[in-house]
């Protein structure tokens, strides 16, 4: 019995691997033939969300991971910054699977091998939290992805929990949100059951990581959309960050069946 588990589990991790290389040759060929034109080449941002929303799909689908997502309550919102609290890389691939996205990431990542060339052909855009400057000329390059109506996401946390709970925001990005008077939404991310090894965090690496959750257990993640903020001349990234990581927390910690006593609530960000 134990054989079978373990050789379900490797037919799995194959049907991944593969849906990995066939996204490697279609994204391949596809950057390089809208590449060859303007009008291509303005394209790219878009024809790259929209792959990368049908690639989800089939990965969720390997892995036994289903999207719980109570659509007659709240519809998606169109383009703008999505917030996001960041529990795993599934994050990307059950958020990408409902709204096709460009998803911002950092230097290291997209240096990091076939992992950092997988994320090229997905439109990650790359920032350098780190150099001002740097991150300077990367602001406008996320400004424009948000002014031509592609949705961007961002994860506030700068890195993975370990699901316990949602960590500090980072409110340096969301200056793109405003530079671009793009709106700014909320989403919540969760995962059942609670012992779901899904969390990717710390000094993991991910090819055992993918391997364990191909255990053919099922999953599901529960994504809840929470709030809007809309541009305005008052809004400071500071007060976006701290509304939005109150919403994101509260739902989050809920959702695990405990009463978030420690949070304060801030002021609202449309009166920042």
């Amino acid at each position: 019995m134990r054989n079978s588990i373990r050789f379900d589990q490797t037919i799995r991790f194959s049907r991944m691997a593969v849906l990995v290389l066939e996204f490697f040759v279609t994204a391949s060929v596809e950057h390089l033939m809208l590449g060859l034109s303007r009008s291509g080449r303005e394209q790219l941002p878009r024809k790259k969300a929209l792959r990368i929303g049908r690639y989800s799909k089939r990965a969720l689908a390997i892995l036994g991971v289903r999207v719980d997502y109570d659509r007659n309550t709240r519809p998606f919102p169109g383009g703008g910054m999505m917030v996001c609290n960041h529990v795993s890389y599934l994050d990307i691939l059950v958020l990408s699977s409902q709204i096709p996205a460009l998803y911002i990431t950092s230097v290291e990542t997209g240096s990091a091998g076939w992992i950092g060339a997988l994320c090229r052909l997905a439109g990650c855009l790359f920032v350098e939290r780190r150099k001002v400057t740097a991150l300077k000329k990367e602001v406008s390059e996320i400004d424009s992805a948000l002014k031509n109506g592609v949705p961007v996401v961002l994860f506030p946390e700068a890195t993975s929990s370990d699901g316990r709970d949602v960590l500090p925001f980072r409110s340096s990005l969301y200056e793109c949100a405003l530079q671009a008077r793009a709106p700014i939404h909320s989403f919540c991310i969760h995962y059942t059951p609670e012992d779901n090894g899904v969390p990717y965090y710390g000094e993991m690496t991910i090819l055992p990581h993918l391997f364990a959750i191909c255990d053919g257990r099922s999953r599901t993640a529960h994504l809840e959309f929470l709030d809007t903020i809309e541009p305005s001349d008052t809004l400071e990234r500071k007060a976006a960050a701290r509304t939005t990581r109150f919403q994101i927390r509260q739902a989050y910690v809920s959702r695990m069946g405990r009463a978030p006593e420690d949070q304060v609530r801030p002021e609202s960000a449309l009166q920042a």
